[in-house]
């Protein structure tokens, strides 16, 4: 055997980096969603996300959710960009327009009050990013209500930043980022 040579048997390959343990920390979660702004800004040019929200803004929402939580997951992405953040084929949402579809949304028949929307359809339709129960992502549309779990907020935003920065996303005008062919 040769020194420092790590003898590997078929299907036995080691782990050659560390697998989370866990949520990310707060600090992690901001820089994954600077990641999300710069991959934006170099390979989305023509995407004009807004500015970082003020605390203020962000407190506004609380007294508008009736009694639900604010998010700490919306409160990062808040104070990232004020909306108009691509998350596949969504557009994140502004603080007042948050409240504004969440209010749309309670006298719908498939509407849970738990429910807090993160960010609608980039093509105009029903469709929502909404959050549950405070952590868990879900897609929601009036026909359905709840459909597909996408995890938790910060799972959700680490695995689009890590598909990001291998070259697996492309962004397309009208369409949102999308999976490379």
């Amino acid at each position: 055997k040769m020194a420092g040579v790590l003898e590997v048997s078929k299907g036995s390959m080691p782990s050659i980096h560390n697998a989370r343990e866990g949520e990310m920390s707060a600090e992690e979660t901001n820089q994954c969603l600077l990641d999300i702004k710069t991959w934006l800004q170099d390979k989305a040019p023509s995407v004009k996300f807004g500015a970082p929200a003020s605390d203020s803004e962000i407190e506004s929402l609380s007294p508008k959710l009736d009694g639900v939580p604010l998010p700490s997951g919306l409160k990062a992405i808040l104070s990232a960009a004020n909306g108009g953040l691509p998350l596949f084929d969504y557009v994140t949402l502004t603080a007042s327009e948050i409240a504004d579809v969440r209010q749309g949304c309670v006298s719908h028949a498939k509407w849970r009050s738990d429910l807090v929307p993160l960010a609608k359809n980039i093509d105009g339709g029903d469709g929502l990013l909404v959050f549950a129960n405070g952590k868990e992502l879900h897609s929601w549309d009036g026909d359905s209500g709840i459909c597909s779990s996408e995890g938790t907020f910060e799972s959700y935003m680490e695995s689009y930043r890590n598909r990001m920065l291998a070259g697996k996303l492309e962004y397309l005008d009208g369409c949102g980022v999308t999976e490379l062919a």
